[in-house]
C-alpha cells in the first residue's frame, strides 16, 4: 500500500510540474491578464557588471554598455570585480571613462555581498544588473525602462536570445497574470529605492521577486529586452542558475510558507519541483517495478515509463530523431532533471557563489 501511494505521489508531482502548471498558468494569462502600463520614461540609471575572471569578456561589455540607446548623460556603468586572477580591474581602470565606475573586491566575496555593494553605490532611479558575459541590445533599457512606467512594477527581467523557448513562455505566462516568482536571464532591473529592502544576507538576487511580491510589487518580463551571451555554452550558465536556486531553497524553506512569500505557489510549481523532479522520477520508476510484479496494470504503465526514457534517450542522441516533436518532449524533460542533479552538485561545490 505504502508502494503504491508513494507512486502516485510521485507520478502527479511530475504531471503538476511539467503539464498542469504550465496549463494553469497559460490559461490564467490568457483569461486574467493584469493589465501593465508601459510608458515611456529616461530615469537615470545605473548598469552594474558583477564580474570575476572575466578579461575576455569585459573589453567588449564595455563598449557594448556606453554605445547603447540611451542618453549618455544619465546611464552610468559600475562594475564590481569580486576578486578573481586575471586583469578584469586593469582592463576595466585603462577604458578611461568618466561613465565608468570600478569597485574592486581584493578577495571574492561572493554575488550576494556584490548586490549589497551595488545598493549603497550605484545612482539612478533604476538599477540594472547584467553578467560581463551578456551584451545587451541596443534598445534593451528602453525596453526595460517602459515596464517601470507602472507603479505597480518593482522589478524587471529581460530575456536572453536562444532561451528555451518553453521556459520563456512560462515565464511570460507568469509575467501576464501577475509576477516570476524568480530572476531568470542576463539581465535585470530593479527600482533603486527598492534595492535595499529587496536584499537579505547571504542570499543572491533570485530572492527579488518574492520579496518585491511581499511590498505590493509586480516582477515582470520585458521580451523585448534582450542580451546574448558573448561566447561559451549557455549550459553552463544554466547549471550555475539552477545551483543558485537550491542554494535558496536550502536557505529559505519559508519562502514555501503562503504567510510569507506571496508568490509561494508558483515558487513550488515552478522552481521546488523542478528541483525536485529526479527525485519523483526515480521513485516513481523504482516504486512502478515493484507493483508491476502483481499487477498487467501496473506493467503497462511500467512499459510506458520505460519507453518515455528511451525516446528521451533517442531524442538526446540519435541526430535523425533530435528534431522528431515525439523525441524532442522526452528529451527535454530528461535534461531537465538532469540539470537539477548538475545543479546540485555545483551548489554543494559552491561553484555558484
Amino acid at each position: 500500500m505504502l508502494v503504491e501511494w508513494l507512486f502516485w505521489i510521485a507520478v502527479l508531482a511530475l504531471l503538476h510540474t511539467w503539464v498542469l502548471y504550465p496549463l494553469l498558468i497559460t490559461a490564467r494569462a490568457r483569461l486574467r491578464r493584469l493589465p501593465l502600463t508601459r510608458r515611456e520614461q529616461l530615469p537615470p540609471v545605473t548598469l552594474v557588471v558583477i564580474a570575476a575572471d572575466a578579461a575576455q569578456d569585459i573589453d567588449a561589455k564595455l563598449c557594448n554598455s556606453l554605445t547603447l540607446d540611451y542618453p549618455h548623460d544619465l546611464l552610468k556603468v559600475l562594475v564590481i570585480v569580486d576578486g578573481g586572477r586575471d586583469d578584469t580591474a586593469a582592463r576595466v581602470r585603462a577604458f578611461e571613462s568618466p561613465r565608468v565606475k570600478l569597485i574592486e573586491n581584493p578577495a571574492r566575496l561572493g554575488r550576494a555581498a556584490c548586490l549589497e555593494l551595488a545598493a549603497a553605490h550605484a545612482g539612478g532611479d533604476v538599477i540594472i544588473f547584467t553578467g560581463a558575459e551578456y551584451l545587451l541590445e541596443r534598445d534593451a533599457v528602453r525596453a526595460v525602462l517602459a515596464h517601470f512606467g507602472d507603479a505597480g512594477v518593482g522589478v524587471v527581467n529581460g530575456v536572453v536570445r536562444g532561451e528555451d523557448h518553453a521556459e520563456l513562455a512560462l515565464r511570460l505566462a507568469e509575467s501576464l497574470s501577475g509576477s516570476v516568482p524568480v530572476t531568470s536571464g542576463g539581465l535585470l532591473a530593479v527600482r533603486a529605492r527598492l534595492l535595499p529592502r529587496l536584499l537579505e544576507s547571504g542570499i543572491d538576487e533570485q530572492v527579488l521577486p518574492m520579496n518585491a511580491a511581499r511590498r505590493g510589487y509586480r516582477s515582470t518580463v520585458a521580451q523585448d529586452a534582450a542580451t546574448r551571451r558573448q561566447h561559451g555554452p549557455a549550459a553552463i550558465e544554466r547549471v550555475r542558475r539552477v545551483a543558485m536556486r537550491w542554494r535558496l531553497l536550502l536557505a529559505r524553506p519559508g519562502l514555501l510558507l503562503p504567510v510569507i512569500n506571496p508568490l509561494w505557489l508558483r515558487y513550488f510549481s515552478h522552481i521546488v519541483l523542478r528541483l525536485l523532479a529526479p527525485l519523483f522520477a526515480f521513485v516513481a520508476l523504482a516504486c512502478g517495478v515493484l507493483l508491476a510484479r502483481g499487477s498487467l496494470f501496473y506493467q503497462l504503465l511500467l512499459v510506458m515509463q520505460l519507453g518515455i526514457y528511451l525516446l528521451a534517450l533517442a531524442g538526446m542522441f540519435l541526430p535523425a530523431l533530435r528534431d522528431s516533436h515525439i523525441a524532442r518532449v522526452p528529451a527535454r524533460w530528461l535534461e531537465g532533471h538532469m540539470l537539477a542533479v548538475r545543479g546540485l552538485i555545483s551548489m554543494t561545490q559552491g561553484r555558484d557563489a
